[in-house]
């Protein structure tokens, strides 16, 4: 919602402000959709090995299994599929 309503002060909340919203929304979606929080432990101690940023697949593999418990909204907002957000 703050996203939405900073977007309606920047681009004023008639038609044409609508349209460019719009065009920027999706991209910060898909943005927003490829963060992930990297708390705990094992991202520590992975990070001493190496830089996480060079350790992208084993980052990965265990985002993975952190992610299979999410609850339902959690979900939708990592959707990549653009669709999704524009519902």
């Amino acid at each position: 919602r703050e996203l939405v309503q900073h977007m309606k002060d920047h681009f004023h909340d008639d038609a044409k402000g609508k349209k460019s919203a719009f065009y920027f929304l999706p991209w910060h979606f898909r943005f927003f959709c490829r963060y992930r929080p990297l708390l705990g432990q094992r991202f520590y101690d992975l990070s001493l090995e190496h830089p996480l940023i060079q350790s992208s697949r084993a980052v990965a593999s265990i985002l993975k299994e952190v992610e299979e418990d999410l609850p339902p909204l959690e979900q939708l907002l990592r959707c990549e599929n653009e669709e999704a957000h524009m519902q």
